[in-house]
């Protein structure tokens, strides 16, 4: 069932732009394929790029999705999108994670063809628009990059919904290791739109919940949330057994963090990742493979168990336990064919990024990163209070079509048209 009405209407109205090539870049779970089936009736051919997380036979690595997903970008472009580029097509990519732009970086010394190409990037999550930013700012790209990272739909409704799932699931995994969240010690490794909404989705449990950041202005948020907070590792964040769960996006479980665990009075860490990359307890999974060696620390077991893996250190004379839940990867996204979000809720996401896509086709905007919720021509053109409003007030899948036009201004004028499907699997060098 296809339960996405925003999107739905939105697209039966917009003109099919033949001329434009998009490459879509996201998660690998069933409304990630829904919206790929809206976006082919948009655009001229799409390629979908999915970000594996089941652990299938086929995909199960230790490598960073980064690395993963790169790779097949870089494959789409040679083996489809240059020759398009060629033709005179352009590219319009929608993603989840800020993985285009270190490719295109590299790829566009490889074929010059390339610049100029580009209409726009549009972006998702607050990690992949500060990595989208960063390769935008240092190389000049010469077109316009957009995120939905601080909308209102991403900060007050979805990031609500992504909490409870991530807690729901953690503390499933939990019972599965013998033990329960409710109660137990918390450490939130980067208190962000995410992190914080862990925390508030973690009201019930009744846990003692500390907060590690880098970041000041983030630490004085916590610490308004009557968290306990620290800005330093510290072995008095392992006081106790603790739940860590990561919501940053990058490298959290340092050299320094694992020292400190083992200098804790902690016996057991349960590693939980909340972010949507697989990076972030890297060097427990490096030593594991033997990669990568601690001075005074050893691995003398490793049990593998169906939703974690154990893992037994000793060091200092101190035996300790690690249970690393999902094999490091976003824990919400694990377990096969569980729903993350729903599509009633996704749906509203999936339309905004739709929207600044359409905009980047139809508008001009500047060079540089275009935030919804905060840059002024978005304000103009997106009303995001009325989406939302008219989202939770439907009882059924009938939106009327007015309501539409008047959101997205001169955007609906088109009737609705209906494209080839082309996935990744279906690459052809001609377009």
């Amino acid at each position: 069932m296809n339960n996405m009405p925003l999107l739905r209407e939105y697209t039966q109205n917009l003109k099919k732009h033949e001329d434009i090539v998009l490459l879509h870049i996201n998660h690998d779970v069933d409304n990630s394929y829904r919206f790929n089936t809206f976006l082919e009736n948009v655009f001229g051919k799409v390629f979908f790029i999915p970000v594996i997380y089941d652990g299938a036979a086929e995909y199960k690595t230790y490598r960073s999705f980064q690395e993963l997903v790169e790779e097949q970008i870089e494959r789409v472009l040679s083996d489809a999108v240059i020759p398009a580029v060629e033709n005179g097509k352009k590219i319009i990519v929608i993603e989840d994670g800020g993985y285009f732009l270190p490719v295109y970086v590299r790829a566009v010394r490889k074929y010059p063809s390339l610049e100029g190409s580009v209409l726009g990037v549009v972006e998702q999550t607050t990690s992949g628009t500060r990595r989208t930013l960063s390769h935008s700012n240092k190389n000049g790209l010469g077109f316009p990059c957009a995120s939905v990272a601080r909308s209102k739909v991403k900060m007050n409704l979805e990031s609500i919904f992504i909490g409870q799932r991530i807690v729901e699931e953690l503390s499933l995994f939990l019972y599965s290791a013998n033990t329960f969240l409710n109660f137990g010690n918390v450490l939130i490794v980067g208190y962000g739109i995410v992190g914080r909404s862990v925390f508030k989705s973690l009201g019930s449990y009744s846990c003692n919940i500390s907060v590690f950041d880098i970041d000041e202005t983030i630490r004085k948020t916590a610490e308004r949330d009557m968290c306990k907070v620290f800005s330093d590792v510290s072995p008095n964040m392992f006081r106790k057994d603790t739940v860590l769960i990561g919501c940053v996006g990058s490298s959290i479980f340092s050299e320094e963090m694992l020292r400190a665990f083992m200098d804790g009075e902690a016996e057991n860490l349960y590693l939980a990742s909340a972010s949507s990359k697989n990076y972030e307890f890297i060097l427990l999974i490096e030593i594991a493979l033997g990669k990568k060696n601690i001075s005074g620390i050893r691995l003398i077991t490793e049990e593998k168990q169906e939703y974690y893996t154990l893992y037994g250190l000793i060091g200092n004379g101190k035996k300790k336990h690690i249970f690393l839940f999902a094999d490091g990867m976003p824990i919400n996204f694990f377990r096969k064919n569980v729903i993350s979000l729903t599509d009633r809720m996704i749906d509203l996401v999936f339309l905004e990024m739709l929207m600044l896509a359409e905009i980047m086709c139809t508008h001009h905007l500047s060079d540089g990163m275009h935030l919804l919720g905060a840059s002024e021509e978005f304000k103009t053109l997106i009303d995001e209070d009325g989406l939302i409003l008219h989202r939770n007030s439907l009882k059924d899948t009938s939106i009327p079509a007015s309501f539409l036009y008047n959101l997205t201004k001169n955007f609906l004028r088109y009737p609705h048209t209906i494209v080839v499907r082309c996935y990744l699997k279906e690459i052809s060098p001609s377009l």
